[in-house]
């Protein structure tokens, strides 16, 4: 298992709506920084994650499962969801949210 394919699977399991999908680290494809995602009926039954190409962030793993989260929170009209899962990662990074 590779960097990435590691950080694939920690990072989705930070999300519940992506539970049990199938995601895929795809280093060889001409496509490159950039995730894509095949859906059967309200399910993305597998999403691919491509090369980060000239990318050079080091959050790109995230930033791409963080598209197939949002993708598939409105598909599934489970914002609420997403946003709690969102909202236990930045606690448990303990970030403070300013009180207005």
């Amino acid at each position: 298992m590779n960097k990435y394919e590691k950080q694939i699977k920690e990072y989705q399991s930070l999300f519940r709506i992506l539970e049990g999908m199938k995601i895929f680290y795809n280093p060889k494809s001409e496509r490159k920084g950039m995730c894509s995602y095949s859906r059967v009926g309200s399910l993305i039954r597998w999403a691919e994650i491509y090369a980060p190409g000239k990318i050079k962030d080091h959050d790109y793993i995230f930033h791409e499962i963080l598209h197939i989260a949002v993708n598939e929170a409105k598909y599934k009209n489970q914002q609420e969801l997403l946003v709690q899962d969102i909202c236990n990662i930045v606690n448990v990074l303990g970030l403070k949210l300013l009180n207005h």
